[in-house]
Protein backbone atom coordinates (compact mmCIF):
# COMPACT_ATOMS: atom_id res chain seq x y z
CA UNK A 1 0.00 0.00 0.00
CA UNK A 2 1.34 3.61 -1.10
CA UNK A 3 1.78 6.23 1.34
CA UNK A 4 -1.04 8.26 -0.23
CA UNK A 5 -3.35 5.59 0.46
CA UNK A 6 -2.18 5.19 4.00
CA UNK A 7 -2.77 8.54 4.84
CA UNK A 8 -5.89 8.56 3.11
CA UNK A 9 -7.31 6.16 5.42
CA UNK A 10 -5.69 7.54 8.89
CA UNK A 11 -8.95 9.43 9.12
CA UNK A 12 -10.85 6.32 9.24
CA UNK A 13 -8.07 3.92 11.59
CA UNK A 14 -9.86 3.88 14.67
CA UNK A 15 -13.25 3.52 13.30
CA UNK A 16 -11.81 0.55 11.12
CA UNK A 17 -10.10 -0.87 14.46
CA UNK A 18 -13.53 -0.57 16.44
CA UNK A 19 -15.59 -2.26 13.39
CA UNK A 20 -12.73 -5.22 13.69
CA UNK A 21 -13.34 -5.66 17.20
CA UNK A 22 -16.97 -5.75 16.85
CA UNK A 23 -16.67 -8.74 14.51
CA UNK A 24 -14.42 -10.34 16.99
CA UNK A 25 -16.61 -10.30 19.79
CA UNK A 26 -19.90 -11.29 17.52
CA UNK A 27 -18.06 -14.03 16.49
CA UNK A 28 -17.44 -15.37 20.00
CA UNK A 29 -21.00 -14.57 20.45
CA UNK A 30 -22.06 -16.69 17.57
CA UNK A 31 -19.67 -19.55 19.01
CA UNK A 32 -21.86 -19.51 22.10
CA UNK A 33 -24.95 -18.99 20.84
CA UNK A 34 -24.23 -22.06 18.94
CA UNK A 35 -23.54 -23.94 21.81
CA UNK A 36 -26.55 -22.91 23.47
CA UNK A 37 -28.26 -24.00 20.60
CA UNK A 38 -26.90 -27.29 20.57
CA UNK A 39 -28.38 -27.76 24.17
CA UNK A 40 -31.42 -26.75 23.11
CA UNK A 41 -31.69 -29.14 19.68
CA UNK A 42 -30.73 -31.76 22.35
CA UNK A 43 -33.76 -31.58 24.83
CA UNK A 44 -36.19 -31.22 21.87
CA UNK A 45 -35.25 -34.59 20.60
CA UNK A 46 -34.98 -36.62 23.79
CA UNK A 47 -38.15 -34.66 24.71
CA UNK A 48 -39.61 -35.60 20.97
CA UNK A 49 -40.82 -31.85 20.06
CA UNK A 50 -41.77 -30.93 16.89
CA UNK A 51 -39.07 -28.81 14.98
CA UNK A 52 -41.56 -26.19 14.86
CA UNK A 53 -41.46 -25.78 18.82
CA UNK A 54 -37.46 -25.68 18.23
CA UNK A 55 -37.45 -22.74 15.77
CA UNK A 56 -40.20 -20.96 17.92
CA UNK A 57 -38.04 -21.27 20.83
CA UNK A 58 -34.84 -19.93 19.39
CA UNK A 59 -36.78 -17.11 18.08
CA UNK A 60 -38.01 -16.75 21.08
CA UNK A 61 -34.32 -16.27 22.95
CA UNK A 62 -32.53 -14.42 19.95
CA UNK A 63 -35.87 -11.87 20.53
CA UNK A 64 -35.17 -11.34 24.44
CA UNK A 65 -30.98 -11.52 23.91
CA UNK A 66 -30.74 -12.88 27.00
CA UNK A 67 -27.41 -15.59 26.87
CA UNK A 68 -28.08 -17.58 30.23
CA UNK A 69 -29.21 -21.70 29.68
CA UNK A 70 -31.98 -21.23 32.00
CA UNK A 71 -33.40 -18.21 29.98
CA UNK A 72 -32.90 -21.03 26.73
CA UNK A 73 -34.95 -23.76 28.69
CA UNK A 74 -37.21 -21.64 30.13
CA UNK A 75 -37.98 -20.50 26.03
CA UNK A 76 -38.39 -24.08 25.19
CA UNK A 77 -40.48 -24.07 27.63
CA UNK A 78 -42.80 -21.75 26.36
CA UNK A 79 -42.10 -22.81 22.89
CA UNK A 80 -44.29 -25.86 24.53
CA UNK A 81 -47.02 -24.46 25.47
CA UNK A 82 -48.27 -22.39 22.39
CA UNK A 83 -46.54 -24.98 19.67
CA UNK A 84 -47.04 -28.43 21.27
CA UNK A 85 -49.96 -30.92 22.19
CA UNK A 86 -47.84 -32.29 25.78
CA UNK A 87 -45.80 -29.56 28.02
CA UNK A 88 -42.40 -30.48 29.21
CA UNK A 89 -43.19 -31.10 32.82
CA UNK A 90 -39.75 -30.14 34.55
CA UNK A 91 -39.90 -27.51 37.26
CA UNK A 92 -38.88 -23.61 36.05
CA UNK A 93 -38.73 -20.41 36.96
CA UNK A 94 -41.89 -18.62 36.50
CA UNK A 95 -40.55 -15.49 37.78
CA UNK A 96 -38.43 -15.80 34.39
CA UNK A 97 -40.94 -16.81 32.25
CA UNK A 98 -43.44 -13.65 33.37
CA UNK A 99 -40.74 -11.13 32.38
CA UNK A 100 -40.25 -13.10 28.98
CA UNK A 101 -43.65 -12.67 27.62
CA UNK A 102 -43.62 -8.98 28.75
CA UNK A 103 -40.63 -8.34 27.07
CA UNK A 104 -42.61 -10.54 23.79
CA UNK A 105 -46.07 -8.28 24.86
CA UNK A 106 -47.20 -12.29 24.45
CA UNK A 107 -46.84 -12.14 20.88
CA UNK A 108 -45.63 -15.42 20.53
CA UNK A 109 -46.80 -17.37 18.03
CA UNK A 110 -49.52 -16.94 15.21
CA UNK A 111 -52.86 -19.90 14.38
CA UNK A 112 -50.87 -23.02 13.81
CA UNK A 113 -52.16 -25.07 10.37
CA UNK A 114 -54.69 -27.19 13.28
CA UNK A 115 -56.38 -24.28 13.90
CA UNK A 116 -57.78 -23.78 10.53
CA UNK A 117 -58.27 -27.44 10.20
CA UNK A 118 -60.00 -28.13 13.14
CA UNK A 119 -62.88 -25.04 12.09
CA UNK A 120 -62.89 -26.52 8.64
CA UNK A 121 -64.21 -29.57 10.21
CA UNK A 122 -66.42 -27.47 12.59
CA UNK A 123 -68.33 -25.52 10.12
CA UNK A 124 -68.56 -28.59 7.60
CA UNK A 125 -70.50 -30.99 10.71
CA UNK A 126 -72.57 -27.68 11.40
CA UNK A 127 -74.40 -27.95 7.94
CA UNK A 128 -78.07 -29.30 7.92
CA UNK A 129 -77.17 -32.02 4.76
CA UNK A 130 -73.27 -33.17 4.11
CA UNK A 131 -72.99 -33.77 0.09
CA UNK A 132 -70.42 -36.52 -0.82
CA UNK A 133 -67.82 -33.56 -1.63
CA UNK A 134 -67.91 -32.35 1.86
CA UNK A 135 -67.47 -36.04 3.41
CA UNK A 136 -64.56 -36.31 1.71
CA UNK A 137 -63.20 -33.15 2.70
CA UNK A 138 -63.76 -34.19 6.20
CA UNK A 139 -62.56 -37.35 5.36
CA UNK A 140 -59.21 -36.13 4.15
CA UNK A 141 -58.71 -33.31 6.95
CA UNK A 142 -59.10 -35.83 9.19
CA UNK A 143 -56.62 -37.47 7.93
CA UNK A 144 -54.57 -34.22 7.77
CA UNK A 145 -54.90 -33.67 11.33
CA UNK A 146 -53.68 -37.05 12.40
CA UNK A 147 -50.18 -35.97 13.39
CA UNK A 148 -51.64 -32.88 15.07
CA UNK A 149 -54.30 -34.36 17.03
CA UNK A 150 -53.30 -37.68 17.93
CA UNK A 151 -49.39 -37.19 18.03
CA UNK A 152 -48.22 -40.18 16.65
CA UNK A 153 -45.44 -41.74 14.75
CA UNK A 154 -44.52 -41.39 11.28
CA UNK A 155 -44.58 -45.46 10.71
CA UNK A 156 -47.84 -45.36 13.19
CA UNK A 157 -49.47 -43.08 10.75
CA UNK A 158 -48.42 -44.83 7.84
CA UNK A 159 -49.19 -48.68 9.33
CA UNK A 160 -52.81 -47.10 10.17
CA UNK A 161 -53.62 -45.79 6.75
CA UNK A 162 -52.47 -49.61 5.57
CA UNK A 163 -55.24 -50.67 7.69
CA UNK A 164 -57.51 -47.98 7.03
CA UNK A 165 -57.11 -48.49 2.75
CA UNK A 166 -57.94 -52.06 3.14
CA UNK A 167 -60.45 -51.78 5.22
CA UNK A 168 -62.58 -49.25 3.22
CA UNK A 169 -61.54 -51.79 0.34
CA UNK A 170 -63.52 -54.52 1.68
CA UNK A 171 -66.51 -52.48 2.79
CA UNK A 172 -69.73 -54.50 0.90
CA UNK A 173 -72.84 -52.47 2.13
CA UNK A 174 -73.25 -50.00 -1.09
CA UNK A 175 -75.54 -47.78 1.69
CA UNK A 176 -72.23 -46.96 3.40
CA UNK A 177 -71.70 -42.88 3.18
CA UNK A 178 -68.92 -41.04 2.05
CA UNK A 179 -68.89 -39.21 5.69
CA UNK A 180 -68.54 -41.70 7.51
CA UNK A 181 -65.10 -42.10 6.87
CA UNK A 182 -63.59 -39.99 9.91
CA UNK A 183 -66.02 -42.59 11.99
CA UNK A 184 -64.61 -45.56 10.47
CA UNK A 185 -60.64 -44.14 10.89
CA UNK A 186 -61.35 -43.47 14.21
CA UNK A 187 -62.33 -46.43 15.72
CA UNK A 188 -60.05 -48.34 13.66
CA UNK A 189 -56.92 -46.35 15.53
CA UNK A 190 -58.97 -46.92 18.59
CA UNK A 191 -58.31 -50.02 17.83
CA UNK A 192 -54.52 -50.30 17.09
CA UNK A 193 -54.03 -48.28 20.26
CA UNK A 194 -55.83 -51.06 22.52
CA UNK A 195 -53.84 -53.77 20.08
CA UNK A 196 -56.70 -55.93 18.83
CA UNK A 197 -55.15 -59.08 17.44
CA UNK A 198 -55.10 -58.06 12.94
CA UNK A 199 -58.00 -60.02 11.38
CA UNK A 200 -56.80 -62.87 8.97
CA UNK A 201 -58.56 -61.24 5.84
CA UNK A 202 -55.48 -59.04 5.69
CA UNK A 203 -52.11 -60.04 4.35
CA UNK A 204 -50.01 -62.01 6.43
CA UNK A 205 -47.31 -59.58 6.63
CA UNK A 206 -49.87 -56.97 8.22
CA UNK A 207 -49.15 -59.15 11.40
CA UNK A 208 -45.15 -59.15 10.83
CA UNK A 209 -46.08 -55.09 10.13
CA UNK A 210 -47.65 -54.85 13.85
CA UNK A 211 -45.23 -57.09 15.73
CA UNK A 212 -41.84 -55.38 14.35
CA UNK A 213 -43.92 -51.46 14.60
CA UNK A 214 -42.17 -50.67 17.45
CA UNK A 215 -38.46 -51.02 16.04
CA UNK A 216 -39.34 -48.63 12.75
CA UNK A 217 -38.77 -45.48 14.89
Amino acid sequence: MSDTETESLNPYYKDILAYLNTQQILIFQQDDMLDEFKILSQFQFRLKLKISTLYLAKSIYLRTNILTQDYLLTSLQIATKFDQQERCKWQMSTKIETHILQKLNFEITKPTVMDFIEQLIYYIKKTKRISAEQGRLIYTLSLMALPWKLNYEPSQIAFAIIIISFTLKNIKNHDFQSDCYPDVCQQLLNKYDQNIVISQKYPSSFILIKKNLYRLY
